[in-house]
Formats: C-alpha cells, structure tokens, sequence
C-alpha cells in the first residue's frame, strides 16, 4: 500500500508534473501555440500570484524567441485574476505562492500551474525554456530544503543533510 501524501507532498508533487508535462510540450512542438504567464513584482517573479498585479504573457515559438505581452490583472479580485488570463488564453502559469482557491480556479479553467518559484524574470524564463524551472535553484524559500530560521542561519534542508557554506 501506498504512502498518503500530506498537502505539502500533494502539492510539491503537482508541481513537478506540471514542469514535465510543460518540458515535454516544449520539446515535442506543442508549444508553438501555447500561451505561458509569468506572474511578476518589478523585475521578479511575484511572491504571492493572489496580490500580482500584472504577467508577462509568453508565446512559445519552436526554435524561438517567441512573444512577449505584458497584462495588467484586476488586483481586487482572484476570480477576476483567473478569468482574465482565461480570456487571455493563458495555459500555463509560472508563480510563487498562490493560496488553494485561486488554485482550485486555475485548474478548473485548464490552466497548469508552476508555483513556488523565485527568481529574476529573464532566468526564470531562460530555465523555463530550457526545462531546468523545477529544480531548488528557482525554488522560493522554505521550498526544496531552502529554509532559514529567525535568525538567518540556514537550517538542515528536508532531503537530509547540512549543507556546506563558504569555502
């Protein structure tokens, strides 16, 4: 029998599926149609899609470049957030946190969710195109053992073991 997975698990899972079936899209021309949003807060992903107030919608392009759009999203209302990038034709959304209605309103629209991610926008595209977003490097803190206590000393990450500081 298997093990049941808790809420983090559920959700840490998810995210990995989502970022392989977006690689595998990438890789297999699926993409060239598909519409992805980078929910963003100056030159960053957003901390939090729920407060983002605007994306920057990306075209795939096959051996590309591809589009680039910014939106401004309604800021007083998550349902209004989802139904926008729903008109928009967004399938795909690249975030950090986002709470678990908005989730549940993404999915209900068929819209694949990446959340939990950090970063500058340009690397976070870069490594969405070339596959590698699921990794800890984009992963936001508290994510993927990226944990730190009040006091900023790093803690043991979850997957077991200190890791090495400095030199």
């Amino acid at each position: 029998m298997g093990r049941r997975l808790d809420g983090a698990d559920r959700f840490l899972s998810t995210w990995q599926e989502n970022c392989t079936s977006m690689r595998a899209a990438c890789s297999s021309g699926e993409s060239e149609h598909m519409k992805t949003a980078f929910s963003v807060y100056g030159d960053r992903i957003a901390p939090v899609f729920d407060t983002s107030e605007r994306v920057l919608v990306v075209r795939a392009v096959p051996g590309g470049e591809g589009t680039e759009e910014w939106e401004a999203l309604p800021s007083e209302d998550p349902f209004r957030k989802v139904a926008h990038l729903a008109g928009l034709g967004v399938q795909a959304l690249v975030c950090g946190a986002l709470s678990r209605p908005v989730q549940g309103m993404l999915a209900a629209q068929g819209i694949r969710i990446t959340p939990f991610v950090a970063g500058e926008l340009r690397s976070v595209m870069a490594a969405w195109r070339e596959g590698r977003l699921s990794g800890a490097a984009f992963a936001m803190p508290g994510c993927c053992g990226r944990r730190r206590n009040r006091c900023g000393q790093q803690r043991p990450p979850r997957c077991g073991g200190w890791k090495k500081q400095g030199p």
